[in-house]
């Protein structure tokens, strides 16, 4: 059974501040990874190559000799213009990863993902989403952020609400 490690580039070398120690805190969290056989998230691949010392030693060219002898496993997120400049920057980096695309979601899909999300959130804390607030919420990030996609940028709210209504319901008692 695979443990997945969700984490970014700047949370990896958080609080190093000379020259060498990004390199030991990134080779200690590969050797973690690797002693329970778990897979690093990376929540966007870009940020490996933009962050580390430079143009050749950055994150991603770190990490490439463990993914070559198969030490470590990553997974991560990259737009199809990101994937191009990975390509360009870091060749031997990206060349070790399988791209599977995503198609983007139809609204009605994402409105059922979120409201799948709702009543797992609501679930958890004992409430209850209407499913016009869910149909509003996709609505209006729909419209408001169209340049993120759905439903990924509408969780948020999803949590945010749950979060609210928790703190209204202690306020209340």
């Amino acid at each position: 059974r695979n443990r997945f490690w969700l984490t970014s580039a700047s949370r990896l070398i958080a609080g190093a501040r000379y020259l060498g120690e990004w390199e030991e805190q990134v080779e200690r969290v590969l050797q973690e990874i690797a002693s329970f056989d778990g897979v690093l998230c990376i929540e966007n691949l870009i940020d490996l190559v933009r962050l580390g010392g430079g143009a050749v030693d950055n994150i991603a060219s770190f990490m490439t000799p463990y993914l070559e002898n198969g030490r470590i496993r990553i997974a991560g997120e990259a737009t199809p213009h990101e994937m191009d400049a990975l390509r360009r920057l870091a060749p031997s980096f990206i060349d070790k990863f399988q791209v599977l695309p995503v198609t983007e979601m139809t609204l009605s899909t994402a409105s059922l993902a979120l409201g799948a999300l709702a009543e797992q959130v609501g679930r958890d804390g004992r409430l209850t989403f209407e499913p016009e607030a869910i149909s509003r919420i996709t609505r209006l990030y729909d419209r408001f952020q169209p340049y993120k996609k759905l439903p990924g940028s509408a969780a948020g709210a999803v949590y945010q609400l749950a979060d609210e209504a928790k703190q209204n319901n202690k306020n209340a008692t």
